[in-house]
């Protein structure tokens, strides 16, 4: 597919994936806004949902292995190693390398009572 054709569909589909980030057999679960930093490095079969993030931190940009699933909105950022087989949940956040088969999946979140501020 020529760069112009790449661009074209990018724009169209609200997908923002430089070229020769990832290897063969990328699979985009549905179009939508998906992020992906130039110096990203992914494997084979990763599949990607939409709304998710993969960026740059003062440690570097995301490094992953084969068959990754990143579900919806997760964001992986910062120089991490992410291994064989691992599942990032919806709404994830990673700043820490994940093993091979690992699961990753954001907590519920915290309620807390109102402070008390004056106006």
């Amino acid at each position: 597919m020529a760069q112009g054709q790449v661009l074209w569909t990018s724009l169209l589909l609200n997908l923002e994936i430089p070229l020769n980030v990832f290897g063969p057999g990328l699979t985009i679960a549905h179009h939508g806004s998906i992020i992906v930093h130039q110096g990203v490095r992914a494997g084979s079969r990763c599949r990607i949902h939409p709304g998710a993030c993969l960026g740059i931190a003062k440690e570097g940009t995301p490094l992953l292995s084969d068959d990754v699933y990143l579900g919806n909105g997760s964001l992986v950022a910062g120089g991490v190693v992410i291994g064989d087989h691992v599942v990032i949940g919806p709404h994830s956040l990673v700043r820490h390398s994940l093993e091979d088969d690992a699961t990753c999946f954001a907590e519920e979140a915290a309620i807390r009572p109102p402070a008390n501020v004056s106006i």
